[in-house]
């Protein structure tokens, strides 16, 4: 009895024992960082992976002492090896899959060469460990060994041999026992966590989900609003520094030229009252940058600063009207040699960002239908209650005004000079074919029909009040094409009748 206390005070485990020493990590043939697949979720996480000893273990970072996971390349009891495979059409670029009986773990590293160096280490290695299993199968034959002689003990030295034997083996499977206890306790653990932390991962992406879908209508309409007038203060922001651009690499230095090479006359046509826009803009965007100053709050005013600066905005009908004619300056001096040298000097500087001068020129011609757009999408998701939404409703009425009030010019400086241009090219009746307030509306091939039936082929010029039929001349040698007066026609509609008699084709009869 005696010596059973003694042998059971030596196997059991006490509170006193000694608490076992942490065992050191180990040496890693390669180590380094790698994506790694989730067993639950299909994310990609970034893990810190170190192979030794046929055992590809992963950690959160390289500091860690205890791994994450560990990924067995050679499995002792089925006696089978991982094997590596290259993935070229998966989900994530330099992608390769490590599978170990059904297991399969999808890995990915960060470019094509690291990826074939993870691969050629575990297949190495497996090789090694291979060759190794096969030296160590070789068996050999030995000679039989003579019968041991059968020694007599006495009766009591028998019983207390086995006795200590059979005490040694309970209190030995007691151990294994244990640790077989603690080890799946520890494995249940593990699993169980990763279980929770991807329940709840997913728990918070339908809660975020059903959250933003459920958000009432006016924090929405506060969300469109805020990405709205960022995006004002943004593309505010690009349009001056273009402008700033065009006019420190183009403007002034062909401005402040010397030599009279390039025709100063067309560069003044060129850039029109390019300068004054630029003056302009940086003190709207000045005035907008004040309302971000102190962040951004549903209730901030945006409409109230367009309303002060849209009547300077008739800067642009200027530049809109010349813009034609500076695309014309423009093509003449590209015929001028020391005018091409400098547009390549200039394009060769990294500020431009491979822009040339036609496309810093039509920025301004593309700003104003921008402002418009914006305002409407601003006030769209104001709310009435908010003091801007009115500033707002009255800031896109001016806009739209001032647009329409610089189309209508344009277009009345465009029929201007196409009237102007046939004055001189016309020939007949119509001497004095400018008028005040007369514009051309359109103008086109048309058939006309005369009473005794016979069409005509005629070229017509439509104004807003008459009607010039004209029929081209003979080109001859050296003599530029013109116009034939044929008939004029007064738009009073008393005694015209227009008719379509072929709705397939495109040409018009006219029966006065």
């Amino acid at each position: 009895g005696q010596m059973l206390r003694s042998l059971q005070s030596k196997l059991s485990f006490t509170k006193e024992s000694p608490v076992p020493k942490k065992e050191p990590k180990p040496k890693f043939l390669k180590e380094g960082w790698l994506q790694k697949q989730g067993d639950l979720l299909p994310t990609w996480n970034v893990r810190w992976f170190g192979l030794a000893d046929n055992v590809l273990f992963y950690y959160k970072n390289p500091k860690d002492d205890e791994p994450m996971g560990e990924i067995i390349l050679y499995d002792e009891r089925g006696k089978i090896f991982a094997s590596v495979m290259s993935i070229d059409k998966g989900k994530k670029p330099n992608m390769f899959n490590v599978v170990q009986g059904r297991a399969n773990f999808s890995l990915s590293a960060s470019t094509a060469e690291e990826k074939q160096e993870w691969m050629d280490v575990i297949r190495k290695l497996n090789d090694q460990k291979q060759r190794y299993l096969s030296r160590s199968q070789v068996s050999f034959i030995q000679p039989a060994s003579p019968p041991r002689p059968v020694v007599t003990q006495p009766m009591e030295t028998k019983s207390t041999d086995g006795l200590k034997a059979m005490f040694h083996y309970l209190s030995n499977e007691k151990k294994v026992k244990k640790c077989q206890s603690v080890a799946r306790r520890f494995i249940h653990r593990r699993r169980y966590l990763a279980l929770v932390k991807a329940a709840s991962t997913f728990t918070a992406w339908v809660t975020g989900n059903k959250v933003r879908q459920s958000l009432p209508p006016v924090l929405k309409k506060a969300t469109h609003r805020k990405n709205i007038a960022m995006e004002i203060l943004q593309t505010e922001r690009s349009y001056v520094h273009h402008l700033t651009l065009c006019d420190e690499i183009f403007v002034q230095p062909l401005m402040s030229r010397q030599d009279k090479a390039i025709p100063s006359d067309l560069i003044r046509i060129i850039f029109s009252n390019l300068p004054f826009l630029l003056m302009f803009q940086v003190e709207f965007l000045n005035s907008i940058e004040e309302r971000f100053s102190e962040g951004w709050h549903p209730h901030r005013k945006l409409g109230d600063v367009f309303l002060k600066k849209i009547s300077q905005m008739k800067l642009y009908t200027q530049y809109i009207k010349d813009y034609d004619k500076s695309m014309d300056a423009f093509k003449k001096c590209v015929e001028v040699p020391a005018f091409l040298n400098f547009l390549e000097n200039a394009k060769k500087d990294p500020r431009c960002n491979l822009l040339e001068l036609p496309d810093f020129l039509i920025m301004p011609v593309q700003r104003l239908p921008r402002y418009e757009m914006l305002l409407k999408d601003l006030q769209r998701h104001t709310e009435e209650a908010n003091p801007d939404c009115q500033q707002l409703l009255k800031a896109l009425e001016q806009m739209k005004e001032i647009t329409l009030s610089i189309n209508e010019e344009k277009r009345h400086a465009d029929s201007l000079v196409r009237i102007l241009e046939l004055k001189g090219k016309v020939k007949g009746s119509a001497r004095d074919l400018y008028s005040p307030g007369r514009l051309l509306v359109r103008e086109g091939p048309l058939h006309l029909v005369t009473g005794d039936g016979t069409p005509k082929a005629i070229y017509a010029f439509l104004f807003n009040d008459q009607m010039m039929c004209t029929k081209a001349k003979k080109q001859q040698e050296g003599i530029e094409q013109s116009k034939i007066i044929s008939r004029i026609i007064g738009l009073g509609f008393n005694d015209c009748m227009f008719s379509n008699r072929d709705s397939k084709s495109s040409d018009q009869s006219i029966r006065s």
